[in-house]
């Protein structure tokens, strides 16, 4: 059966610590959504002032956003601090172009941080997992340490 169209859209791939990816997974079934991609996208939709973009969350869940809101039971446990925490798991999202436009803003005010680094950061801190996000700015530490590797002199 054809699928109504969802509008104008772009894929951001975002790589998500495993222990998060697997929360994220939990919501999508316990809200009935159709994708952990339509979930993120949604909650995104929600978290940047755009709930008439969300196509499936919140239309019963009421208003969401990717503001802290993970019960201490659900934040993990201590193995997950220290075992695993650097297998990251590929999510693809694709969120209405209006919202991309508004996380490209969000993520030039903090620094030039790239999207999927700032909606990586974003959906740790939504789960109480600060712990597991990396530097919102790692481009201008690259940067700077390429750039003063060329030029110290050769020992």
């Amino acid at each position: 059966m054809a699928q109504p169209h969802k509008g104008s859209r772009v894929q951001i791939n975002v790589y998500l610590p495993a222990v998060v990816a697997a929360l994220v997974g939990n919501d999508v079934r316990r809200f009935e959504v159709s994708s952990t991609s339509q979930y993120l996208a949604d909650l995104l939709c929600h978290h940047y002032g755009r709930p008439d973009l969300a196509r499936e969350l919140g239309r019963k869940q009421g208003q969401l956003s990717l503001t802290p809101r993970t019960p201490p039971e659900r934040i993990g446990t201590a193995a997950d601090h220290t075992e695993g925490t650097d297998d990251r798991i590929l999510v693809k999202m694709r969120v209405p172009s209006d919202v991309v436009t508004l996380i490209d803003e969000d993520a030039a005010d903090k620094g030039g941080a790239s999207r999927a680094g700032l909606l990586a950061a974003m959906t740790c801190h939504a789960y109480g997992r600060d712990d597991l996000t990396r530097e919102l700015e790692p481009r201008k530490e690259q940067l700077q340490l390429a750039i003063t590797a060329r030029h110290e002199p050769a020992a």
